[in-house]
């Protein structure tokens, strides 16, 4: 019984496969982050404007073609986040580095030549670090960003849970076609632990990050 599960099981991902299309896509670009927090926790904290942080992403997506208007995304994509405070001489940012799986849903409309499309769909970040960099009158200092539940941790919870949002298009190059990737990732966890004894809503926190990458689609075949 269990081999013939097994047969079946193969020949249903070779079924699929045939009927699929599917494409690998290298990307790498650049982010605009930062980091919102509450109203009360920035006065305390910061006392001064957000500013966006500049930091790389990269990584591979698998598309998935169910048809020609409708196709999933996702892969596996280091993304740099973070923020970055100034008031006059002095300034502060945080940089954070995540390992992030998006599972995207896209909608594509044009030819062969020219195809755009816009998509959608939750993302789970693992935080492997960071840094925080102080800078005051041309003196800087450094100091490394962990996460866990220690008093000497920066932040508290590694895991960012989110939403991202985009458009592209892709121009046909080749065997593949050279893509313009647009997104928007709207972080949904909190960063620090929220006591039970404290409102929620003091210290909520939350990443945010605008995305612009190039890649290249790489059909794999199927249909």
């Amino acid at each position: 019984m269990k081999k013939l599960n097994l047969i079946f099981i193969f020949l249903m991902f070779i079924s699929f496969q045939s009927y699929a299309q599917l494409t690998i896509t290298p990307r790498i670009g650049t982010t605009f982050s930062t980091i919102s927090f509450s109203n009360e926790l920035q006065d305390e904290l910061f006392g001064s404007d957000n500013k966006s942080k500049v930091g790389i992403v990269g990584g591979v997506e698998l598309g998935i073609g169910i048809s020609d208007l409708f196709s999933i995304q996702t892969g596996v994509n280091y993304t740099q986040k973070g923020t970055k405070y100034e008031e006059g001489n002095e300034s502060l940012s945080a940089g954070l580095n995540y390992i992030e799986l998006p599972l995207l849903a896209r909608v594509s409309f044009g030819s062969d030549k020219v195809k755009a499309y816009v998509n959608a769909g939750p993302s789970l970040g693992f935080a492997m670090g960071g840094k925080f960099k102080v800078e005051d009158d041309g003196l800087s200092f450094e100091e490394d960003i962990t996460f866990g539940d220690g008093e000497d941790d920066a932040f508290e919870n590694s895991v960012d849970f989110g939403l991202q949002f985009g458009a592209g298009v892709g121009f046909s190059a080749g065997p593949g076609s050279i893509v313009l990737d647009l997104r928007y990732g709207l972080g949904l966890s909190n960063l620090f632990e929220t006591p039970d004894n404290v409102d929620r809503s003091i210290l909520k926190s939350s990443n945010n990050v605008f995305a612009v990458s190039l890649g290249y689609a790489i059909p794999l075949g199927g249909k």
